[in-house]
């Protein structure tokens, strides 16, 4: 009988405190050795969708909705009684989203209750592969030469992409593509392992499409693979009812660097006769830097009807910016 009261009590324990779904591995010794006495462990890490169920591993992510990150966290010796915040970053290989809460410091026999941060992924932000990393900080200042943030876990994620509305300019398009040009509602980032698939709009369904453009940028990509003119960094299928037609979106070809004028130097890329679709500022007070996004126009083989475009990531690395596919009909 006491062995049944026992194991009824542990039962009832445990179901108070299930595990984390996604438990946290040891501090990376990179992290130790770069910012050492971390005041906080992240021991694990419940997310909750936005439609309000748990997820379970592997890290899923939509760029659509807000998750709630239920993070799991211990003092260590070095947790003093100042007090402390908790940051989680997404980092997809573009603009980050974060997420911040903040930690009481450590009093004698407190716990850290389970700590929650709402990250919300907006379209077309960044897709593919991530990480996303946490990170304690001091939100009262530190004493002068002292640690002030310390990571301390990374874990593996993968976004799928939900493409945001185009901002392209029409009459740009109508320049560059000609008056019949249609543009698809949509603007994407796509990393390693993304893929996006893109409906051709009613108005268009039974009409022959000759070709198919892009105006995309190299958001972000390693400096090893700067001059390699001709790498494929994405693909570009046109989906019909009778197959499909694949381009390539090529460095130096079809697509560029966003900020390729801050690699100028590139002696493979100088002579690129790549079209360029627009150009801006990043900063109205700084007129020297330049930020560009390029055309490309894939011809289909034969002119017929399409039932969708797909692209997709097709490097190692890099992060690809899709500001507008546009279908030109054929006549």
């Amino acid at each position: 009988m006491l062995l049944l009261v026992l194991a009824g009590a542990c039962s009832a324990l445990c179901a108070e405190e299930p595990a984390p779904a996604f438990p946290v591995p040891v501090r990376p010794l990179g992290f130790d050795m770069s910012a050492p006495l971390a005041p906080l462990a992240v021991t694990g890490l419940d997310v909750i969708a936005p439609d309000g169920k748990p997820l379970a591993p592997p890290m899923q992510l939509r760029e659509d909705g807000t998750y709630t990150l239920r993070v799991y966290a211990k003092y260590t010796e070095q947790a003093g009684s100042r007090p402390l915040a908790l940051s989680a970053v997404l980092d997809s290989g573009g603009p980050v989203r974060e997420a911040t809460v903040p930690v009481p410091g450590r009093v004698d026999g407190a716990v850290i209750p389970v700590l929650e941060l709402p990250l919300r992924l907006e379209p077309g932000q960044g897709a593919g592969e991530s990480v996303l990393r946490f990170t304690a900080k001091r939100t009262d200042g530190a004493p002068s030469g002292a640690i002030s943030s310390w990571p301390l876990a990374v874990l593996p994620a993968f976004v799928e992409p939900v493409p945001g509305r185009s901002t392209l300019d029409a009459h740009r398009i109508a320049e560059v593509f000609g008056d019949k040009a249609v543009l698809l509602d949509a603007r994407f980032r796509l990393g390693k392992g993304a893929t996006v698939e893109l409906p051709v709009p009613p108005s268009l369904a039974g009409v022959s499409i000759r070709a198919v453009g892009v105006v995309s940028s190299l958001a972000w990509l390693p400096r090893q693979d700067r001059d390699k003119s001709g790498l494929v960094v994405a693909r570009v299928k046109a989906v019909a009812p009778t197959g499909e037609d694949s381009f390539p979106l090529r460095l130096g070809v079809e697509t560029l660097q966003v900020d390729h004028e801050a690699f100028a130097k590139s002696k493979v890329l100088a002579a690129t006769d790549i079209q360029v679709f627009s150009e801006w500022h990043p900063g109205a007070a700084d007129k020297t830097r330049i930020r560009r996004n390029y055309m490309a126009l894939c011809p289909l083989y034969s002119p017929r009807p399409l039932t969708g475009i797909t692209v997709s990531h097709a490097g190692a690395a890099a992060v690809i910016q899709v500001d507008g596919i546009v279908l030109l009909p054929a006549g």
